[in-house]
């Protein structure tokens, strides 16, 4: 019979052998390729984000309610990161502090040593956008988030450790302030900096309708956004290559791909819409408002691409 639910067609020859995992409210599934469920996980909290460890444990961030996120209303908001072992029982847990001010968001990112990376927003008031160049008509909200990467490694009493810190306002640029010791004449200039002016017409919402490509007032086929709203650049995606030691971020915002080396903290690498830093115009953009992007395992010998290297 015509299947109607679940798996509606499986041609084994155009699809990836193995298993699929998905989180649904505070539920994960492992299914097979014809939708039957292998096994699955409940957790306390609903979960955003859920991988698989070669070892069977899961690894899965967690929010408790809308209220929990203390004021971060956006899309994403987690708060909790945890591995539970193939029958749920906890192994470690960690929740970022203070959560008025920083919150966990969007995805993780198993490491080889058996910690992991994760994102993290923290709220930055409007004096402390002030002091690195923000210009004032572009806090409509009164505050700018900041995005940091974290490592985490387990402690072995339950808990885990941040090992590592990566913060996008140390490495911000602008050209409104000459006195401020971010100050560039030209961002174009130092693109291995990022313009923390630079912020699209409509933000998230503008930045989805295709309509206003190129165009300076927002469309009506969608919600407007506020130019330089909070969540300025809604990075939602972390990878990380071995090989590089090097993270791979997702600038959803603003339609690009970053390379932090993670020795010297440094961005050595950015695609995807040089108009971000003056390199091009609208009609250099490659990408649209991207999601989940990652290393791929096995790719090729090449240093220029991040994805796929």
């Amino acid at each position: 019979p015509e299947r109607t639910i679940g798996v509606i067609h499986h041609n084994p020859t155009l699809s990836s052998p193995g298993y699929n995992l998905f989180s649904k409210g505070k539920e994960t599934y492992l299914l097979d390729s014809d939708g039957k469920v292998v096994h699955n996980w409940r957790s306390h909290r609903v979960v955003f984000c859920a991988y698989l460890l070669p070892n069977g444990n899961l690894l899965r961030d967690g929010s408790e309610s809308p209220e929990s996120s203390e004021g971060f209303d956006a899309g994403g908001a987690a708060g909790y990161v945890e591995v539970v072992d193939w029958d749920n029982q906890l192994i470690w847990s960690w929740s970022a502090r203070p959560a008025r001010r920083v919150l966990t968001h969007h995805d993780l990112e198993p490491l080889p040593n058996g910690g992991c990376l994760l994102l993290c927003w923290e709220r930055r008031t409007k004096e402390e956008a002030l002091a690195v160049g923000r210009c004032p008509e572009l806090i409509p909200d009164g505050e700018v988030w900041d995005n940091h990467i974290i490592e985490l490694k387990p402690d072995g009493n339950g808990g885990a450790q941040e090992v590592w810190t990566w913060k996008l306002w140390d490495h911000l640029c602008q050209d409104y302030d000459s006195n401020l010791p971010n100050y560039v004449s030209c961002p174009s200039e130092a693109n291995a900096r990022f313009d923390i002016n630079r912020c699209p017409i409509g933000g998230k919402q503008g930045g989805r309708d295709r309509t206003m490509i190129g165009k300076g007032v927002a469309s009506s086929h969608a919600p407007v956004g506020q130019t330089g709203e909070k969540d300025w650049v809604h990075i939602n995606s972390v990878s990380y290559c071995e090989r590089r030691d090097a993270v791979l971020l997702s600038f959803n915002v603003h339609s690009e791909l970053i390379l932090v080396d993670r020795q010297c903290g440094d961005i050595v690498w950015r695609w995807g819409n040089p108009v971000n830093y003056g390199g091009g115009t609208r009609l250099d953009q490659r990408l649209f408002c991207p999601h989940a992007a990652h290393f791929l395992e096995g790719g090729g010998s090449g240093s220029g691409s991040g994805s796929g290297n």
